[in-house]
């Protein structure tokens, strides 16, 4: 039977990259987060030489003392480059753990993953593993990738938060073959000050001083999602999910302030099965294609290591940035 094994992200289809004082070696991929795949963007992963998915297989969380799996993808159609499965694990589900639970919880990931696989019929030779851990949960995790990287013996990566790397020391750096530096959702978005809590420069660039000297090879993930927030009285008040600007804007009881991306309810109205009142502020934040480019060559000038991934995160909402913008972004 056919296995949809890609060759082409061999050494000859890395696109070399160069910055003022730096040659590096970058290869394109992309997250794909929903809990259902379907093999249609041909177009946007041809024309930018995304050679590699990272694919989200299902969460984990804590339920009634246990870790459960929830959400596992569905293949609507079958992938036709490299899959990386990515589970996402919840910090607080490692709280919960024994050491015994944890070994438990390795072996029902491994399980599942290679189901999910077999069932579509493609191989993997990496696991990803999505959690951001803190000082309690730290020695709890790092043994859980530890126990995963020797029973799996495959690839093992994580995800790495910018905070993560500016203080290794105390976080620690995870047991695995390499991470994947997050660079998004930087800034709090409780606050209504923020100018744009996904994505904000002045904020990432005091948090790169030690990718020079992290011990841990990193590749680099960069967003292109957007996320709506609602503020009521200078606090926050929900996220706003599956809407776009232009429904807003063409909506008759929203009115454009001063600020970008920003509207003001001007009676009170029921949208998008939200009660809103007279008052309230909806943002729109997204990162500005001028300000990626900016932190991107920052950051592979600094990061130890000169061969990397660059990905995308995600897939499902590549329309926000046109085709020209994403041969600069991905360059």
């Amino acid at each position: 039977m056919l296995r949809f094994i890609v060759f082409f992200f061999s050494l000859s289809a890395f696109w070399t990259c160069k910055s003022k004082s730096v040659d590096y070696k970058v290869s394109h991929g992309v997250y794909s987060w929903k809990t259902s795949f379907q093999n249609t963007e041909h177009a946007f992963l041809d024309s930018n030489h995304v050679m590699r998915i990272y694919l989200r297989f299902f969460d984990v969380d804590i339920s009634q003392g246990k870790a459960i799996p929830k959400g596992k993808v569905k293949f609507l159609s079958m992938p036709d480059r490299e899959i990386v499965p990515t589970v996402f694990i919840t910090n607080r589900t490692f709280y919960a753990l024994t050491k015994e639970k944890n070994i438990e919880l390795v072996q029902n990931i491994l399980d599942q993953v290679k189901s999910i696989s077999q069932e579509n019929d493609f191989v993997f030779n990496e696991v990803q593993i999505d959690c951001d851990w803190t000082l309690k949960t730290k020695a709890m995790y790092f043994d859980f990738l530890k126990t995963l990287k020797l029973k799996s013996m495959k690839r093992v990566s994580a995800t790495i938060r910018l905070h993560q790397v500016k203080y290794l020391e105390k976080t620690g750096v995870p047991p695995v073959d390499e991470g994947v530096l997050m660079v998004y959702n930087t800034g709090e978005w409780q606050k209504y000050s923020s100018d744009n809590s996904l994505f904000e420069p002045n904020v990432i660039l005091k948090y790169l001083d030690n990718l020079g000297t992290y011990p841990l090879k990193l590749n680099v993930a960069l967003p292109i999602f957007s996320q709506t927030l609602i503020y009521r009285s200078g606090l926050f008040l929900n996220f706003l999910k599956n809407t776009t600007e232009s429904e807003i804007e063409n909506n008759g009881f929203f009115e454009k302030t001063d600020k970008q991306r920003e509207y003001i309810c001007t009676e009170n109205v029921f949208f998008k099965e939200m009660s809103f009142r007279k008052g309230d502020i909806v943002k729109i934040e997204q990162a500005e294609v001028a300000d990626l480019l900016k932190i991107k060559n920052t950051i592979f000038e600094k990061l130890k290591n000169k061969e990397f991934w660059l990905i995308l995160y995600h897939l499902e909402n590549y329309k926000y940035y046109s085709t020209k913008e994403y041969a600069e972004i991905y360059k």
